[in-house]
């Protein structure tokens, strides 16, 4: 392994520690999102450690105890562990005691026993306008967005939810034996505990990180705060974009905030909040908005899209259509 490399795993195994004891400040968050930036060799290493790190679990629920020294001969080099990775050697050494005495002692014969997974299935949805907090057996909060709906299914070994329309910002509580799964169309998301926005949009689904780290569809790189990506319903993704963190489910607060968004996703988002809003070309939903209002502003937003789009707005009684101009 090259010096370049031995650099960078040590730094990672720092960081990663760092980011999983709990006492991360605003600006070490900073200090890690900038070391992320600064070299790809830094994100992939980094990936492949925290992937390693969410799979034992044994380890992560054994962090909290005292370090215990691990044994060495009397002649191997002494080696420098920092006070952040003293929690993972002594998790491994009591692992390894445990299974070195397990293999010394004759086993009896233990007759096959089958294990029965309790599923916990609940459905919330919200209606027209309509955002609501929902805490979950966990810890987690899901807050759903006008015209939402989630499926959560809950076993004793994983947490699964799924986002089958709308939008939903997640709150999820730290467990390492028990990964917290959220699926929408093509898309996949795994995380321990971190704090996110999906959205189910017109032509694809749009996941961004306001904390912590989120892994898509197995992408080699993972999201961190502040970022941003839109997966296809075939599992394709759009390269990752940065976000201004108070953007990140602005809708929680009444704000609807577009960045070169489709006039079709914009007016999906518009439709559920505003009754009767629709868009009638197919060409006219391909144009992009840049634009930011409030959900009690959204006749006016409508009504000013002329001045700025090549469509015309037909109103008819209470429903509001859209069409090319």
């Amino acid at each position: 392994m090259s010096g370049d490399a031995k650099r960078i795993k040590g730094e990672c195994r720092e960081w990663l520690a760092l980011m999983q004891s709990g006492e991360a400040s605003e600006a070490d968050r900073a200090r890690f999102t900038a070391w992320l930036r600064a070299d790809p060799r830094h994100q992939r290493a980094y990936d492949g450690l925290h992937l390693l790190w969410r799979d034992i679990a044994t380890l992560n629920q054994l962090k909290e105890l005292e370090p215990v020294p691990p044994p060495r001969p009397a002649q191997r080099p002494a080696v420098k562990v920092t006070r952040r990775l003293l929690p993972l050697a002594a998790a491994a050494t009591i692992a390894g005691l445990a299974l070195a005495l397990f293999l010394t002692q004759p086993q009896p014969i233990q007759p096959p026993v089958t294990t029965v997974s309790v599923v916990q299935t609940q459905e919330y949805q919200t209606k027209l306008g309509e955002v609501r907090a929902i805490q979950l057996s966990d810890g987690s909060t899901v807050t759903l967005g006008a015209r939402s709906r989630v499926t959560v299914n809950f076993t004793d070994s994983e947490r699964r939810v799924q986002l089958e329309r709308g939008e939903a910002y997640f709150d999820v509580a730290k467990n390492a034996a028990r990964p917290f799964h959220v699926a929408a169309p093509g898309t996949a998301v795994r995380v321990l505990g971190t704090r996110f926005d999906m959205r189910v949009g017109d032509s694809h689904v749009r996941v961004a990180v306001d904390e912590g780290v989120v892994a898509v569809n197995n992408r080699s790189s993972a999201l961190t705060r502040g970022q941003r990506i839109d997966v296809m319903p075939d599992g394709a993704m759009t390269p990752v974009t940065e976000v201004d963190g108070s953007e990140v489910a602005a809708w929680r607060e009444g704000r609807l905030v577009y960045d070169g968004a489709t006039l079709a996703d914009v007016v999906a988002d518009l439709s559920r909040y505003r009754p009767n809003v629709t868009l009638s070309s197919a060409e006219a939903g391909k144009l992009r908005v840049t634009a930011g209002l409030r959900v009690e502003q959204i006749d006016q937003f409508v009504d000013r899209l002329p001045d700025i789009l090549p469509v015309r707005v037909i109103r008819t009684d209470d429903a509001i259509t859209i069409d090319a101009g």
